[in-house]
């Protein structure tokens, strides 16, 4: 079986939470879980673009890449900008995670 999509960088966003996001938002593909010792991460592959939530302790930072269509929740969220192009963002000590 073949499955194949047409993406187009133009349609995409990128957004980050300062919260978990539930997995029925999404058509998870694969779920990748990393644990460290001073952090767990875990990665969702959704078709074109992909969900990365990292964790420390009770804190949660959720980057998603995904079509701007994509119904996603308001609260939590902290940036929402276009995918293409050049991008610069920092997120320094957010309860113990620094996000570049």
């Amino acid at each position: 079986m073949t499955t194949s999509q047409i993406q187009h960088l133009e349609s995409l966003k990128f957004f980050l939470f300062t919260r978990a996001l539930h997995p029925e938002l999404f058509e998870i593909r694969d779920d990748i879980r990393i644990t460290k010792d001073a952090y767990e991460a875990q990665i969702w592959i959704t078709g074109c673009s992909h969900v990365i939530a990292f964790y420390r302790g009770d804190a949660a930072l959720t980057e998603v890449v995904a079509d701007r269509n994509t119904p996603l929740p308001t609260h939590g969220r902290c940036l929402e900008i276009p995918f293409r192009g050049e991008k610069k963002h920092e997120r320094k000590q957010f309860s113990g995670i620094d996000y570049m």
